[in-house]
Formats: structure tokens, sequence, C-alpha cells
């Protein structure tokens, strides 16, 4: 009974620790679908089919500029890193544009 306060505690890293693991997996996951040649990389066309398959629709001018925005090396590539950053973003803001109700993008 002593040690009920450190159990609880141990049992709380843990869990944590297992939420992590579970996130890194599905964003592994998720980079996976993205990069459709399985080459460690996202080039445009990627980047613009996998939105669409997430219902948001980009023209390719705005897929370019989305694509700008997140290669943050400029090496005409997103990496799992930067794609994490990206959806990370974009999550955001579609919570944000639902919420406020101005999401014309997001069908």
């Amino acid at each position: 009974a002593r040690d009920e306060p450190l159990a609880k505690e141990v049992d709380k890293k843990v869990q944590e620790k297992a939420e992590e693991a579970k996130a890194k997996l599905q964003d592994a996951s998720v980079f996976a679908k993205a990069d459709r040649d399985h080459n460690g990389w996202i080039d445009p066309k990627e980047l613009q089919d996998f939105l669409k398959s997430k219902k948001i629709n980009v023209s390719d001018e705005e897929n370019e500029i989305i694509f700008s925005r997140y290669d943050t090396n400029s090496d005409h590539k997103i990496d799992r890193k930067e794609f994490l950053a990206m959806m990370g973003t974009m999550g955001t803001m579609t919570a944000k544009a639902t919420v406020y109700g101005f999401a014309s993008h997001v069908r």
C-alpha cells in the first residue's frame, strides 16, 4: 500500500510512452500512404494526390505554394519530418476552418 503512489506514477509513464509509440506508428503509416513510390520523400504530385485523398482539393498552383512552404530545406522533396510538420499545421487549419465555417477547400 505504501508503494501505491509510485505504482500509479509508473503506470502513468508507461501509458504515456505507449501513446507516444502509437502516435509515431500512425505518423509513419500516414507518411507511407502519401509516399506512394516509397522512396522516402514526397514530390508535388504525391502531395496533391494525398491531399485529394483527404478531400482537400487544391489547384496545381495552390499545391506548389503548399509544397514550397513545407519544403523547408528547398531540396524539392518533402521528407517525413517536413510532412509531419505540414500535417500538424493542416490539422489545426482544418479544425479552425470547420469551427469558423470557412472550409472552402475541405469537402
